[in-house]
């Protein structure tokens, strides 16, 4: 904003003004001697009145009066769609909240209730039947022939471990096959 400030206020410089205003760096001699200073002039952005290649512009009212022209003209019509936006405003904002109302209220509370209902009174009675009526009792069948299964080989099945655990030990004592893993480095290559 200062910058835009500045670039209204730039008055008309005069050609020997650029370089003579400049400011002169101040030099400390002590520091100086000790370390390097840098001069640093400033530089005012957005004046290009320096450019022109009059001196002196004449006043002209008209541009004067076309410049307030602009300014009022840009008031009113800000003011105009200020007011427009109020009245957009209140139109969607009622827009969305008549969605909402319609979403929140009767949409949101009929899918839910038809879906509670639905579980409720088809889903799940459907489900009951098909698991009750098909699917549990040849399952219970099943479950009690294995169970008798595993009962009836049990002892069997520990008279085999009897005898083919000595086997076993036997067999896992005898290697076939005896591999030794060792990193060799070679030393040379083969060209």
């Amino acid at each position: 904003m200062a910058s835009l400030d500045n670039m209204c206020k730039c008055q008309p410089q005069h050609a020997h003004s650029i370089i003579d205003d400049l400011p002169s760096p101040k030099w400390n001699k002590k520091a100086a001697a000790r370390h390097t200073c840098i001069g640093i002039y400033p530089f005012e952005h957005g004046c290009a009145d320096y450019l022109s290649t009059t001196d002196t512009h004449p006043k002209i009212n008209s541009i004067v009066l076309a410049d307030r022209a602009t300014t009022y003209a840009t008031h009113f019509w800000a003011e105009f769609f200020g007011l427009l936006h109020i009245a957009v405003a209140f139109v969607v904002s009622f827009l969305l909240q008549s969605y909402r109302f319609l979403l929140y209220s009767l949409v949101n509370t009929l899918i839910v209730g038809l879906l509670h209902t639905t579980s409720d009174y088809l889903v799940k009675p459907f489900l009951t039947v098909i698991f009750n009526g098909f699917l549990q009792p040849p399952m219970i069948f099943l479950y009690n022939i294995m169970c008798s299964l595993r009962d009836i080989l049990e002892p069997l099945a520990e008279t085999l471990a009897h005898f083919i655990k000595p086997l076993a030990t036997l067999g896992s004592s005898l290697r076939l096959i005896h591999v030794n893993y060792r990193n060799v480095r070679r030393f040379s290559k083969d060209v």
